[in-house]
């Protein structure tokens, strides 16, 4: 793929064009694992799939893989997302790259548990030099706990982990717990972060609204431009332990 487009631009902010959240999942969850972390860079598609291309063959081609990547077109989101499949452990073998109508290109991969966006997106936005941004959701289930986190990563930054911004509310198990460290964005309700009930200082309406104020609108499969994007695959022999599974199987865990 030739870096043509856009050049990566830096945070901006859309407090005016926010939306009622939806306080929904992608696509109702049908897709979760799949859709449950998604990692954006605000910088052109083809950027970003050809900076990521060139990291990973760096570091796998000396043990015999090789990276591709294929453009893809379809009509919806929906469409492209079983491209990631099957689901894999301990190494994302499949990648997908796609365009969205706010200027920033959205990333998925085929973690069995979710997508890596942290170490995927956080790595690009500094080699890209361009904003990045992770988000996480998923609902309590009775064999999958919840969490809410959103992290903004900064391609400025010369500090290892280059993390901008990080606020997140997780079920442990036995508890839920809030963190939230970096620099406080001017669209964040900071008052919600006091509440008593630990699980309500961030919820999926806030992780909705503040991804709204950077013009992502994650939960609208509309958002993604689904006639361009290209899906990177790894083509060569897995790691050690890896296993492969069906997005029925790791979704019939949770029931």
């Amino acid at each position: 793929m030739g870096a043509g487009g856009e050049s990566c631009s830096g945070l901006s902010f859309a407090m005016s064009n926010r939306v009622k959240p939806m306080t929904v999942e992608l696509y109702q969850g049908t897709y979760s694992p799949l859709t449950a972390e998604i990692g954006f860079l605000k910088c052109d598609l083809n950027v970003a799939v050809n900076a990521y291309i060139q990291w990973m063959k760096k570091v796998h081609q000396p043990r015999g893989v090789d990276i591709s990547g294929v453009f893809m077109s379809k009509d919806s989101l929906d469409m492209l997302l079983p491209e990631l499949l099957p689901l894999t452990s301990i190494e994302r073998r499949r990648i997908l790259f796609v365009s969205t109508v706010g200027g920033w290109t959205a990333y998925f991969d085929n973690g069995w548990r979710g997508a890596d966006a942290f170490s995927s997106v956080s790595y690009l936005a500094k080699l890209i030099g361009c904003t990045g941004v992770r988000m996480h959701y998923s609902p309590d289930l009775p064999g999958k706990l919840g969490a809410v986190i959103m992290e903004i990563y900064s391609g400025n930054s010369i500090d290892i982990p280059n993390t901008l911004r990080s606020i997140a509310a997780v079920n442990e198990g036995t508890k839920w717990t809030f963190d939230a460290g970096g620099e406080v964005q001017q669209f964040e309700d900071i008052r919600q972060y006091k509440n008593r009930t630990v699980k309500s200082r961030f919820t999926a309406a806030m992780l909705e609204s503040y991804l709204s104020s950077l013009d992502i609108q994650a939960f609208d499969e509309k958002f993604y431009d689904a006639k361009n994007a290209v899906l990177v695959h790894k083509i060569g022999p897995m790691v050690k332990g890896a296993k492969e599974y069906s997005l029925a199987e790791v979704r019939q865990a949770w029931r």
